[in-house]
């Protein structure tokens, strides 16, 4: 018997949306398939999805191609489904359209047991290891201890892609499913200023507070969606880029780096900026509400922490979020 289902893929908010794909599903010995129809012939494996930012330095979404990085759940209204490799899930095969970089191309892996009938959900989730799998509804999330950024690095957000949370769900209905892809960390932007003139060496830079880098993601059956609760392993989480070669910025121009945190509800508590450069080891504390307006970090939300840097101090100020909105400004001084 033969089935066909629309399958259409599609970012939200800030991120650029995946053009409408069609998949068709197949029965034959190995179970049925869904496979999106893409323009990519490229045999070429790359890597997961990033980010790059426009002459605007406005952060735009772009998949990359990658082979069992996203994991695929189907649920009916009672369980999880199985896959005619006896597991819950297929790994899927992601192929980017080179010429249009927002678009991609999904195929799972796996063929389901059964076949897709109306009303079934389908779960999409990457990028996902077998051993993150924590049951056949729930999958965990990690941020590494510290983002490692290298100057040879062919994007600026590279360094980010392995952490780059997606996770979206779509209900088979007339032959058709709708999976709308939600990014799940919020994206920290260091805008280091060099107040100097002369050349400032960056090796590491840091935020550190009450943070977020763990988190599940679970399905909940009763409500065909899925849920997120993010916390922090150790009470606290530096969120941290070091930088495999020092990275430079020119007299009185910037430099930016990029890193990661999970959604974070905060108010008043304490965080601490430091850094790592030629001019010396500089270290600033003060309360969150001095320098953001907002209550916590959000998903699919990037922040901008602008740091004039000085052989004398260091500063923080002009804290912007994705729509460009200005926070409060504070400015932290470190006097050696």
């Amino acid at each position: 018997m033969e089935k066909n289902i629309i399958f259409i893929v599609l970012m939200s908010a800030l991120i650029v949306s995946c053009n409408n794909e069609t998949f068709t599903a197949k029965e034959n010995g190995d179970g049925y398939f869904i496979n999106i129809e893409g323009f990519q012939d490229s045999k070429d494996i790359l890597s997961r999805n990033y980010w790059d930012s426009d002459e605007n330095e406005k952060l735009r979404f772009f998949w990359e191609d990658s082979f069992g990085d996203m994991k695929s759940f189907v649920f009916d209204n009672e369980s999880s489904l199985d896959f005619i490799d006896g597991r819950k899930y297929s790994d899927a095969k992601i192929t980017a359209d080179k010429e249009v970089r927002n678009k991609c191309n999904i195929q799972l892996v796996s063929g389901l047991a059964s076949d897709f009938k109306d009303g079934y959900t389908i779960w999409s989730i990457s990028p996902v290891k077998e051993e993150n799998i924590e049951s056949e509804k729930e999958v965990s999330l990690s941020l590494p201890e510290y983002f490692v950024y290298d100057i040879s690095q062919k994007n600026i957000t590279e360094h980010l892609r392995d952490f780059i949370y997606l996770s979206g769900t779509g209900v088979v209905s007339e032959g058709r499913s709708v999976i709308n892809f939600d990014v799940l960390p919020s994206i920290l932007r260091f805008r280091i200023i060099n107040k100097e003139n002369e050349t400032l060496s960056i090796n590491s830079i840091g935020f550190s507070g009450p943070f977020n880098n763990k988190g599940i993601a679970t399905y909940n059956i009763t409500g065909n969606n899925v849920s997120y609760d993010y916390y922090s392993e150790m009470g606290s989480y530096d969120i941290r880029v070091n930088c495999s070669k020092t990275v430079s910025a020119d007299a009185n121009k910037d430099v930016v780096l990029y890193a990661l945190t999970f959604p974070t509800k905060m108010s008043d508590e304490d965080i601490t900026l430091n850094i790592d450069c030629n001019y010396g080891q500089f270290m600033a504390t003060t309360s969150y509400s001095n320098i953001f307006n907002n209550d916590g970090f959000k998903s699919n939300t990037y922040y901008t922490l602008s740091i004039p840097v000085s052989r004398q101090k260091i500063e923080i100020e002009n804290i912007e979020v994705s729509d460009f909105i200005i926070g409060d400004n504070s400015t932290i001084m470190f006097d050696k």
